[in-house]
């Protein structure tokens, strides 16, 4: 008989979907994944937005100013002021899960990025650490494609990983955490509440020694 998903504890697990080792069923795998990818995809258009809104804002200082003559110092300026703002923006981008564990897109997708040595959401440093391959072309493929095993690229240098908020406790995402014992009387803690034998009862089963 198979096993029952840890996290769900209904369905039988898939021995090929693992979640950071642990074999869980197909629809909490598949559950996960689309949680963090949604919020993989929020994140970026919020940083498209952001973008677009720094393009157009230049745009109409750009033409402001041309109805004078512009300066050569002036449009330095203006070459300077869109070249700080963006390195900004990438700077936000990276420390995006820095706020508790969660960017704008982990809040709505109810993931969290923790640390794996302390099980505390990660800090500023440790989103830094973990999103610097995200400068890389095309890089993103790679990550959306790993984000389904748990770990992606960037949490082993960062030592971080994702956790469904739903289950935060459950050993699949808490390393902290020990699988229950299996029960010895049906109860699902492993500890026996059996009743007391009575000795003084002359039709009481014998107590072991």
């Amino acid at each position: 008989m198979t096993d029952p998903c840890p996290l769900c504890q209904i369905r039988e697990v898939k021995p090929k979907l693992r979640l950071y080792e642990t074999p869980v069923c197909k629809k909490c795998y598949y559950g996960f994944a689309n949680r963090r990818q949604f919020a993989y995809l929020i994140d970026i258009i919020l940083l498209q937005i952001l973008s677009s809104g720094l393009g157009a804002l230049i745009g109409i200082v750009a033409q402001m100013i041309a109805g004078a003559q512009m300066s050569e110092e002036e449009l330095q300026m203006l070459t300077l002021g869109s070249m700080v703002f963006g390195f900004v923006l990438s700077i936000g981008y990276g420390i995006k899960d820095g706020f508790g564990g969660k960017s704008l897109g982990k809040l709505i997708c109810r993931v969290t990025c923790m640390k794996e040595e302390t099980y505390r959401p990660a800090g500023l440093w440790d989103s830094f650490v973990r999103n610097l391959l995200l400068n890389i072309p095309l890089f993103i493929l790679v990550v959306l494609l790993r984000m389904n095993k748990g770990h992606r690229p960037g949490d082993g240098w960062a030592k971080t990983r994702v956790v469904w908020d739903k289950y935060q406790d459950n050993p699949v995402f808490n390393p902290k955490k020990d699988f229950p014992t299996p029960a010895v009387d049906g109860f699902g803690d492993g500890t026996s509440f059996a009743e007391p034998i009575d000795e003084s009862n002359p039709y009481a089963p014998p107590r072991a020694r």
